[in-house]
């Protein structure tokens, strides 16, 4: 049996500005369902809104979802949570992890997407303009629908507060066939105008990801078009960029023609960036080496374009290795560029099934600014099985003015009763909770205890949490238990070790400050 001993130290001063965390909050939602849909930030604090369960009959039934606002300072200590009432016409709001569009330093605009009980076959949407500083919705107003009872009415894209509006495109079917129609909404901040546009009808299935204006009033578009054979829509797709004038004439449309293997598929996909020389950065997925177009089957890869897409600049996978991709199940959210410059990040999740059973654990990934792949993070919690974790996901990810990066999204729990909970990550700018996870340790110096195998952040602990990067992967469950020095053992867990994996574990409120020992034993 081997053993490994770390010295910890515990006390209640912070000596930094920020620090390290992964948390999974208490918001007091009914048991501990809670999703997190949003993230944003300023300089003191980090906010999350999202929705929690906060009433439910004793048979588990007639649940009811409420908004909340939750402000985290940089330690991950929750110093504010605000619950928010219904909707205005009292109906339970449906998570989504929509951009919030910044108005400026206070306000945002922000839309929910809305769901009869029980559910139809389509779904409406609230605009929102929230104070998050002084956690308050200033006003809220039903998004009208061109086709009241169409068969769904929806939005992908990912918009932006210009010259007073914000610009969203909608696409609305009037019946279930793929006789789709496109209708471009202009809101302004007091909610009371809502300019609606149709753009026209394609023959073609397009999904607009991103909508913006230039400087001489264009709208520009970047999605997806879907193939359809035999009159239905089928999952093989090629990305898209479209410039249109004021009148919603098309000047130009250039598609990145990908033999129909490149696509972002789902409806919360927010990877696609610009940067201020006008070219694009984006991660999609690329289902070339599945032969048999599938979404289930992407393999995430991030894409340079030039402003028009007349070039593909570059183009970088998440992992070159020629693995299965139907065992390596993995889903992209949301994607931001680092303040240094340096690259762009990803995150989402991933069910890696290449050794049995079903391990799911968050995953964030970084391109550098010329197309080189520098590294993928794996997150889980410390204590749940690989087999634990369901449904696990990174909603978005953002990066602060610390240049550090914040991840929110959810942790599912299969051991109970596969509650979804919030789950919040601040990281150090190479994805770390545990500083030097990026430095590359070979096997034999850890068999020759030249490295170790665990590190242990940070030390002293004056957060109520330590965090462990491993740097092994093992089938065989280690111990892990927090000891006094008499030796007697105040805290245990076990976990299965995976390589470059960092997790954390929360130092029960029972142990006073001072000096323990961490013993980690297979």
């Amino acid at each position: 049996m081997k053993y490994i001993f770390f010295i910890i130290f515990v006390s209640h001063l912070q000596a930094q500005n920020h620090s390290y965390f992964s948390i999974i909050p208490d918001l007091g939602a009914i048991d501990d369902k809670c999703y997190l849909d949003a993230v944003t930030y300023d300089s003191n604090y980090i906010y999350i809104l999202g929705s929690l369960l906060t009433s439910q009959d004793s048979n588990g039934r007639n649940k009811v979802w409420d908004i909340y606002l939750s402000k985290f300072d940089y330690h991950g200590k929750l110093i504010a949570k605000t619950i928010f009432p219904d909707s205005s016409d009292g109906i339970p709001y449906i998570d989504a992890n929509y951009p919030m569009i910044k108005i400026n330093e206070s306000l945002y605009f922000y839309s929910w997407n809305l769901h009869e009980y029980p559910p139809q076959n389509n779904s409406d949407y609230e605009a929102f303009i929230i104070d998050i500083k002084n956690a308050k919705i200033i006003r809220k107003k039903r998004i009208p629908r061109p086709f009241p009872g169409d068969y769904y009415f929806i939005h992908y894209c990912k918009a932006f507060f210009h010259n007073g509006k914000v610009n969203l495109m909608f696409e609305t079917n009037p019946n279930d066939t793929i006789d789709i129609h496109y209708y471009m909404y202009e809101i302004d901040t007091s909610l009371n105008n809502f300019k609606i546009d149709s753009i026209g009808r394609f023959n073609q299935k397009l999904t607009f990801y991103w909508v913006s204006k230039n400087q001489k009033n264009e709208y520009e578009f970047v999605g997806e078009v879907s193939k359809i054979k035999n009159g239905e829509i089928t999952s093989e797709m090629n990305l898209f960029y479209m410039k249109m004038d004021s009148t919603f004439k098309i000047i130009k449309r250039q598609d990145y023609i990908g033999n129909f293997n490149y696509g972002f598929v789902t409806a919360d996909n927010y990877t696609i960036l610009r940067n201020e020389d006008n070219t694009w950065v984006m991660s999609a997925y690329d289902w070339v080496i599945t032969k048999e177009p599938d979404p289930n089957y992407g393999k995430p890869t991030t894409l340079k374009f030039s402003p028009e897409f007349d070039s593909l600049i570059w183009k970088r996978s998440m992992y070159e290795k020629p693995v299965d991709v139907k065992l390596m199940n993995s889903w992209i959210y949301y994607a931001d560029k680092m303040k240094d410059g340096s690259g762009y990040i990803t995150a989402g999740d991933q069910y890696d099934q290449r050794v049995g059973g079903r391990e799911n654990y968050a995953v964030l990934y970084k391109v550098s600014e010329n197309g080189d792949s520098l590294w993928t993070r794996k997150y889980i919690p410390l204590g749940w099985t690989k087999e634990r974790t369901v449904g696990t996901g990174m909603s978005q990810v953002k990066v602060s003015d610390f240049n550090t990066i914040i991840m929110g999204g959810i942790a599912g729990d299969r051991d109970q009763n596969y509650a979804v909970k919030a789950w919040l990550l601040h990281l150090d700018s190479d994805g770390c909770l545990v500083p030097g996870c990026n430095t590359t340790i070979n096997t034999k110096d850890i068999i020759d205890k030249k490295d170790k195998a665990f590190v242990v952040y940070p030390n002293p602990s004056s957060s109520g949490k330590i965090y462990l990067l491993s740097r092994i992967s093992s089938n065989e469950k280690y111990n892990l238990s927090l000891l006094n020095l008499q030796g007697i053992e105040i805290y245990k867990n076990e976990f299965l070790p995976m390589e470059g994996a960092q997790y954390f574990i929360e130092i029960p409120e029972k142990i006073k400050p001072g000096e323990y020992i961490l013993q980690i034993k297979k």
